[in-house]
């Protein structure tokens, strides 16, 4: 699983790049744990990397292993991020349209809207 999530980081490395205004714009979507803990406020970055680096794992464990193997992967991360049950269904839509988007660069657009929904809600 750590080679996993290794390669997940160069798979979903740009996003934070391409959409970096964006993303620091909504910030604070990726500064609080499920338990209601805030992390402080320079590390946004790597919360909100961490968070769709997991999902990906956790997707990449559904393709390889089972839709409940993803499942559990999805649950067990949930303790730590707070928003990845959503990504990784999210990311379930990507996988499931491979034909749609030839690389997860073409799904980016989706996973900015996404988060900016939820940052809209959040308040």
């Amino acid at each position: 699983m750590i080679f996993q999530h290794e390669c997940s980081h160069i798979f979903v490395g740009d996003f934070l790049a391409t959409y970096h205004t964006r993303l620091e714009a909504i910030r604070h979507i990726f500064l609080e744990s499920p338990g209601g803990e805030k992390h402080d406020d320079k590390e946004w970055e790597n919360e909100m990397e961490e968070l769709l680096v997991r999902a990906c794992v956790a997707r990449i464990i559904a393709v390889r292993n089972g839709v409940a193997a993803g499942n559990k992967e999805c649950k067990l991360q949930a303790g730590g991020y707070k928003y990845i049950t959503g990504l990784y269904k999210l990311l379930g839509k990507y996988s499931a349209n491979r034909h749609q988007y030839k690389a997860i660069q073409d799904f980016y657009p989706e996973i900015m809207a996404w988060f900016e929904k939820i940052a809209t809600s959040a308040g």
